[in-house]
């Protein structure tokens, strides 16, 4: 039943587009419209070639059946060690992912973008808050304040 499905999905597939995705080298369809091997980061499955998922790539020309993973910093690769993009806390350096700055959540390889709790992004890296604010944009300008205190402008006041 898996199988028929999937080879009529493929059907379709090639029916809507012309030819199918992935396959290796796209121009030799052995017969007719189905694939031998399939190009870089797709995987082979019943005569068609599949991408594979964010987080797992597969080498160069392939006819295996499954996707690798990527190295467990990459959000998406195109080998385990090479990173095409990173996750959540790292940037992409080369083919490389390195680690943010100290409380610095989201960061390119010139900035911090974000950071954690009462700090903001300063440069390349994050500065604390003044002691009242419990979130900041700059060492001036609170957006929050600590309970016993209340906003002012841009600023956090003790209550009285």
């Amino acid at each position: 039943m898996k199988l028929c499905y999937a080879l009529l999905v493929f059907l379709l597939l090639v029916l809507a587009e012309g030819q199918p995705m992935g396959c290796y080298p796209p121009s030799m369809l052995y017969p007719s419209n189905f694939c031998t091997a399939c190009e870089a980061n797709y995987y082979f499955v019943v005569h068609m070639c599949l991408a594979c998922p964010a987080g797992f790539y597969s080498p160069n020309i392939y006819s295996g059946r499954s996707c690798h993973i990527c190295n467990s910093d990459c959000a998406t690769c195109y080998s385990s060690p090479s990173c095409t993009s990173c996750n959540s806390g790292k940037y992409l350096y080369g083919s490389s992912c390195v680690s943010c700055p100290l409380n610095c959540l989201n960061c390119n390889s010139t900035a911090c973008l974000s950071c954690s709790g009462s700090y903001y992004p300063d440069g390349f890296g994050c500065s604390p808050c003044n002691s009242i604010c419990t979130v900041c944009s700059n060492a001036t300008t609170c957006l929050s304040c600590f309970t016993g205190t209340y906003f002012n402008g841009s600023d956090c006041v003790t209550c009285n």
